[in-house]
C-alpha cells in the first residue's frame, strides 16, 4: 500500500485553490463594479444632454414667438388674426414646454413666465381684431416683450446651471 500523501502538499494545494478563487471573484466584483459606475456616469450624461437640449428647445421657441410678434405688430393688415393666434399658440407651446418639466417647477421660472405671458399676450397683442398701436408704443411693447423673454430664458439656463454646475 502507498502511503497517504503528506498532510502539508494537500494543504498547499487547497491554499492554492482558495487564492485562485479569490482572484476570480475580486476580478468579476471589479467588473461589475466597473460596468455600474460606467452606466451611472453615462446616465448622468445623457440626463445632461436632454436637459441641455430641452433648454434650447425651449430658448428656441421663444425666439420664435418674439419673431411672430414683431411681425404682427410692424405689419400693417386690417385683419392679422392668424398672425396673432400664430402668436398665441406659440405662447401656450413655450408655456407647454416648461410646465411639463419638473425640474423646471422653480419660483424663478415661474415668475418669469408669469412675465413673459402678460408682456406677450396682455400687453404687446390684446386680440385678434385690436386696433394697431402707434410705433412709440409698439417700440415699448416689443422691447417688453424681448426683455421677458431674455428673462425667461435665463431663469432656465440658471436651472440648468444649478442641476449641472460647470467644473473648471
Amino acid at each position: 500500500m502507498p502511503a497517504p500523501p503528506p498532510l502539508e502538499a494537500s494543504s498547499l494545494e487547497w491554499l492554492k485553490i482558495s487564492i485562485q478563487s479569490l482572484g476570480y471573484i475580486i476580478g468579476w466584483v471589479i467588473v461589475v463594479v466597473g460596468w455600474n459606475v460606467n452606466n451611472a456616469q453615462n446616465r448622468s450624461r445623457d440626463e445632461r444632454r436632454d436637459l441641455r437640449d430641452r433648454v434650447n428647445e425651449i430658448a428656441e421657441l421663444i425666439r420664435d414667438v418674439e419673431s411672430d410678434v414683431v411681425a404682427l405688430l410692424t405689419v400693417n393688415e386690417p385683419n392679422a388674426a392668424g398672425r396673432f393666434w400664430t402668436v398665441q399658440f406659440g405662447v401656450q407651446r413655450v408655456n407647454q414646454a416648461i410646465v411639463t418639466s419638473t425640474v423646471f417647477n422653480t419660483p424663478a421660472v415661474s415668475k418669469a413666465l408669469i412675465n413673459y405671458r402678460a408682456a406677450t399676450t396682455e400687453k404687446a397683442i390684446s386680440g385678434p381684431t385690436s386696433i394697431p398701436k402707434l410705433q412709440q408704443r409698439r417700440d415699448k411693447d416689443l422691447h417688453q416683450v424681448s426683455k421677458a423673454g431674455l428673462s425667461l430664458v435665463r431663469a432656465i439656463e440658471d436651472v440648468f446651471i444649478a442641476e449641472y454646475p460647470r467644473r473648471h
